[in-house]
């Protein structure tokens, strides 16, 4: 029988980050996020019981938090179909505690409202890590995008995330290529998008893309490599000096102390 005592329930705990364990109450089996139930005692995974003492119904938010999650697993193994892991992510006990402090440092305004990641190119990052512990572990609404893969339709969050009066984070990853006029675009966009509307940005910058120097033929050479060095430069240099000032703020400032912007929490 479900016990009635809610304090025993770990939902009533998630957002301590002293607590380890990005899914903290779920696990991955098979592909598919699954209740602990032993750590939900009072519905057992269900979001809602009924209090005998009391004689009537308690429902909670687990059932939305938890399908929230889920279905950002889900845009994960779409984006990275060739990975297999119970977690898709690979973080030491150390580097998971560290996400969640990151995290509760950024909430708390104690911290930069935007950061930068190191990323591999071709390989999913601890991006995704973070992007699910926000989303489980601090209830936040979390917009996760690649600028090589998205369309212009999907790029910025919905208006029914921008209006649920939740925190909402933007995540972008495997971030190089800006010297492609698209990737540089919707990436401004997106900076941009992050400025105006006062929301945290965690970009994930995965290097540049080299050209294989195939030919023999010294001229061909020195052609490709001119654009391997074009291609290799900062990522920086390919913006907008508006877009560069925006993103080094972000990247520096609490987000409480950024002139002209009010926090929302």
């Amino acid at each position: 029988m479900p016990s009635n005592r809610m304090g025993d329930c770990i939902l009533q705990s998630l957002e301590n980050p002293m607590l380890n364990g990005i899914l903290l109450g779920l696990e991955i089996v098979d592909g598919n996020l699954v209740y602990k139930k032993s750590l939900f005692p009072c519905c057992e995974g269900r979001s809602h019981y009924f209090n005998e003492k009391g004689n009537y119904r308690v429902q909670c938010l687990l059932k939305e938090r938890f399908t929230r999650t889920r279905r950002l697993l889900e845009q994960f193994y779409v984006a990275w179909p060739k990975v297999y892991s119970d977690e898709p992510w690979y973080l030491s006990r150390e580097e998971d505690s560290g996400v969640l402090r990151d995290i509760a440092s950024c909430l708390k305004g104690q911290s930069s409202q935007g950061m930068p990641l190191k990323g591999s190119s071709g390989s999913p990052g601890k991006i995704w890590a973070m992007a699910v512990a926000c989303c489980w572990r601090f209830d936040i609404h979390v917009h996760v995008v690649n600028i090589r893969k998205i369309s212009y339709d999907s790029l910025l969050p919905s208006f029914e995330v921008m209006n649920s009066g939740r925190p909402i984070i933007l995540f972008v990853e495997q971030v190089d290529k800006l010297w492609d006029y698209n990737c540089a675009n919707k990436f401004e966009e997106l900076v941009g998008f992050a400025w105006r509307s006062n929301l945290w940005l965690v970009v994930e910058f995965s290097g540049g893309q080299m050209v294989n120097e195939v030919s023999t033929d010294s001229v061909s050479s020195q052609f490709k490599r001119m654009i391997r060095n074009q291609k290799d430069k900062s990522p920086y240099s390919w913006l907008s000096r508006e877009t560069v000032s925006r993103l080094k703020t972000l990247f520096s400032v609490p987000r409480e102390s950024i002139p002209g912007i009010l926090p929302q929490l």
